[in-house]
């Protein structure tokens, strides 16, 4: 089970990040451990004065994420997500992006095609899918009719991967988020209120970037402890 933090009287540990950034800004991570990125030369005092202030929010956000998390079954560092399923990994992180890769190929394409077959003359505009790493999405489709899909998403269950790829396909008939395209994709695929809303919790897993330095980043991240109650 993933754990659900306590009320942050006691203390707050965060990770500083600086940058050449005008503003703060303050992230909960799929760990939910809390990433601060602020400018070169801001002061401590200001910062974590910055973090007091959001001390309901930080409380609220990691209730909602371990509320999400609840739902996905942990793993070890030898173990893979697979399908939505945990599934031993006793090899190379290469072999593991081959293995991912393939097996998403292989299934997205199945599911294109059978997804196809529901779109009726729409199917026309369909132009190639593409396979790729995406850092915040799981799919999208241009105007041209190319799909373009996460091979993350190989990670989650088979009811959210045909979620997102009917979601791309309804896109060849509205490019757009209007109405009509929801009563098009609920048409079908009437579950996937449902399904979006147990992707969004596989999102926190699977998607979220690791509290690691983003391109301009500057020295070391520093771990820090706030007293919140200061």
């Amino acid at each position: 089970m993933y754990p659900l933090f306590p009320v942050l009287d006691q203390g707050l540990t965060y990770v500083l990040l600086r940058s050449r950034r005008r503003s703060l800004a303050l992230e909960i991570q799929a760990d939910l451990s809390v990433v601060v990125r602020s400018p070169l030369r801001m002061s401590i005092s200001d910062i974590e004065s910055f973090i007091r202030s959001k001390s309901s929010w930080i409380t609220k956000k990691r209730s909602d994420i371990s509320q999400r998390l609840q739902i996905i079954p942990p793993k070890t560092s030898m173990q893979i997500y697979h399908r939505g399923q945990v599934v031993q990994w006793p090899h190379s992180e290469r072999k593991k992006v081959q293995f991912q890769r393939a097996e998403a190929v292989r299934l997205f394409e199945e599911l294109i095609g059978r997804g196809l077959t529901l779109i009726g003359p729409y199917a026309a505009k369909y132009t190639g899918l593409s396979v790729k790493r995406l850092k915040r999405r799981w799919g999208s489709c241009t105007k041209s009719g190319l799909i373009t899909l996460n091979t993350n998403l190989i990670c989650v269950p088979d009811t959210c991967i045909w979620g997102v790829v009917i979601h791309e396909l309804v896109h060849l008939i509205h490019h757009n988020h209007s109405e009509r395209f929801y009563r098009q994709l609920e048409a079908l695929n009437p579950e996937y209120l449902v399904t979006d809303k147990l992707i969004d919790a596989w999102s926190f897993v699977v998607l979220e970037e690791s509290p690691t330095k983003k391109s301009g980043t500057q020295g070391p991240a520093e771990i820090r402890t706030i007293l919140m109650s200061a």
